[in-house]
């Protein structure tokens, strides 16, 4: 079939900043709806699980990489001297339904797309009254929740996204990691100001969901990263493996009203 052949071939030059239906059928000049009827047909799954899969598949890419596949067989890595678990070795993460529960009460609305630290611009006018501007949107993504654009501040003030890319070299031995990391006591705050907010907002739940969100950017940021520099992509993988860790932590503190892990 030409027209899931060519959705095929989209999908993977798109995926990375396209994941609404309506842009491959556009792409494809047919309607949304004849689109999901033929991957159903063809492929025996929706267009949206087809779009699901490839963001698991990136679970895969990271396992394959050529300096991260050795730290596969170990239960545990150590990294900068401190023993994390090896989420990577626990099947559960395989499965749609692992990822599905976090996301199950995640609210709707209008989103930026990419609202990272740098797209937000800070400014006082001649009055002395501050102002802020977001800018350079990325809208049309398939999955439309405010939660995406918060833990993609996260993944600047949580995971010091910006901060990692200072980092020039990376030692690995074994299952050890090690790098030089700066953290940054201006992000620390904001970071405890913005999570008391999100907390506040949503609730407990909310903010489970808006760290999940946040671990999902850096899975798929990872396929890129290797790309670029097989060895310094290391680096983010275990500041993911950090972060993995936090949010189980987090979760086990709130076991009360969270049982995801």
């Amino acid at each position: 079939n030409t027209h899931i052949d060519r959705f095929i071939h989209l999908v993977g030059t798109h995926l990375k900043e396209q994941h609404s239906f309506q842009f491959y059928a556009d792409k494809l000049c047919i309607t949304s709806n004849y689109l999901n009827e033929m991957v159903t047909s063809t492929m025996g799954f929706s267009a949206k699980q087809y779009i699901q899969n490839k963001i698991l598949d990136n679970i895969i890419k990271i396992k394959r990489a050529k300096y991260i596949k050795p730290l596969m067989q170990y239960p545990e890595l150590v990294i900068n001297g401190v023993s994390y678990i090896n989420p990577m070795i626990d099947t559960r993460i395989y499965e749609e339904e692992f990822w599905k529960k976090f996301f199950i009460n995640d609210k709707n609305a209008q989103m930026h797309g990419d609202l990272t630290i740098e797209n937000i611009v800070c400014c006082k006018r001649e009055s002395g009254d501050d102002e802020y501007y977001l800018i350079d949107p990325n809208a049309g993504c398939g999955y439309e929740s405010p939660y995406l654009d918060y833990a993609k501040l996260l993944q600047s003030l949580h995971g010091g996204y910006e901060l990692l890319q200072n980092v020039m070299e990376v030692e690995i031995n074994l299952n050890q990691i090690n790098y030089i990391y700066i953290n940054s006591d201006k992000y620390g705050k904001l970071l405890e100001l913005f999570t008391e907010y999100i907390r506040n907002k949503f609730g407990v739940q909310g903010l489970a969901s808006i760290y999940v969100h946040e671990l999902v950017h850096w899975l798929r940021l990872m396929p890129y990263k290797i790309i670029k520099d097989e060895k310094n992509a290391v680096i983010y993988f275990a500041r993911m493996i950090i972060i993995w860790q936090e949010i189980r932590v987090f979760c086990e503190e709130e076991n009360e009203k969270i049982s995801y892990f």
